[in-house]
């Protein structure tokens, strides 16, 4: 079952709550998607796109497999920079290729035909300046 998209317009201005998990742990692939799907709940995945890709973070990461999965069922997948730096302490031209890498990485996961983009970050850390 995928989650069926929000009819915003039925809800007459009433706020909506949006559900993000972080990091891509892989319980958000284990526990979290099959009760969004069950309920027809949306999410947000914020997902670190090198970990997707990398064997050794698989134990508690998400794979390329899971965040696809997870894309194809409903869930909105955000970047959350390519290898989870703390953007604050880096120079322009590597946080620019910490979140080109990321997106690039993760819309080759959600969607071959293009259709799908990845239009939300959520920062590492929290931190901005």
């Amino acid at each position: 079952m995928t989650i069926t998209p929000l009819d915003q317009k039925a809800y007459k201005g009433q706020a909506l709550i949006s559900l993000t998990y972080d990091d891509g742990d892989k319980t958000n692939f284990e526990v979290a998607l099959p009760l969004h799907t069950e309920f027809n709940i949306r999410a947000g995945f914020a997902i670190i796109a090198k970990r997707t890709h990398e064997p050794k973070f698989w134990h508690r990461y998400m794979t390329s497999a899971m965040v696809t999965e997870t894309s194809r069922q409903g869930i909105e997948i955000y970047s959350h920079s390519y290898s989870h730096p703390r953007l604050t302490e880096l120079d322009a031209a590597t946080i620019e290729f910490e979140m080109q890498k990321s997106r690039e990485v993760l819309e080759q996961l959600i969607d071959t035909n293009r259709q799908k983009i990845v239009s939300a970050v959520c920062i590492p850390y929290s931190k901005t300046n």
